[in-house]
């Protein structure tokens, strides 16, 4: 169920980009653990909107250094905080932030009590 939410808000987010997008290509760079929730958006974008979706998937650190460098991309897709950290560095407009997932990570240590 929180799969199909997360894949509803990216493609609400993409469909409101189509208008922006150069050319025939949305060129999208994502953090790697977006993988499985944005697998078959792409054909389903494109046959919906004639528009390609180009995703390109690294860790989030190698998306982030790659975009402080100056690769262009139309939608991007990390972390708050390192949205955040590109958006101060005058990477990407500031006012384009869409919470699209959250999640909880939790540590805990086995065979003790």
């Amino acid at each position: 169920m929180k799969r199909i939410a997360v894949v509803a808000s990216i493609a609400a987010v993409l469909l409101s980009l189509v208008p922006l997008a150069r050319a025939d290509e949305l060129k999208v760079l994502s953090a790697g653990i977006m993988h499985f929730a944005l697998k078959g958006v792409g054909d389903n974008f494109t046959g919906r909107t004639g528009t390609k979706l180009a995703i390109t998937f690294g860790n989030a650190g190698r998306v982030k250094t790659e975009l402080e460098k100056g690769e262009p991309a139309d939608v991007v897709i990390l972390p708050k905080p390192d949205i955040a950290a590109l958006a101060k560095a005058g990477k990407i407009a500031p006012d384009s932030l869409h919470d699209i997932a959250r999640t909880a990570l939790s540590i805990a240590e086995i065979g003790r009590a």
